[in-house]
């Protein structure tokens, strides 16, 4: 499941691009039931990183794990009229 499509319909109701994108993994990390997917906590063993715009513009990213494997905090750039920055990801799990 990419997850892609459900973010769209998410924000189609109303939601937030940085809430649609939460709602999607944790979609995404309820639904994965395969054993060699999960850590021993059932946790998914991967990562995966949303990012979405609205027709308003209102964008927002998320990630399974809010630390990199590096133990970096996972960001996205950003540029508009207040000039181009870093934002952190909203983030389902901290990594451990």
């Amino acid at each position: 499941m990419g997850g892609g499509h459900l973010i769209v319909e998410f924000m189609r109701q109303g939601k937030h691009p940085r809430e649609a994108c939460l709602m999607t993994l944790e979609r995404i990390a309820r639904t994965t039931r395969e054993k060699r997917l999960q850590f021993a906590n059932g946790r998914p063993n991967f990562d995966i990183s949303f990012y979405a715009v609205s027709k308003s513009g209102q964008y927002g990213s998320a990630v399974m794990y809010g630390i990199s494997t590096l133990g970096k905090r996972r960001q996205f750039s950003v540029a508009d009229a207040s000039g181009a920055r870093k934002e952190d990801c909203a983030f389902l799990f901290e990594r451990r």
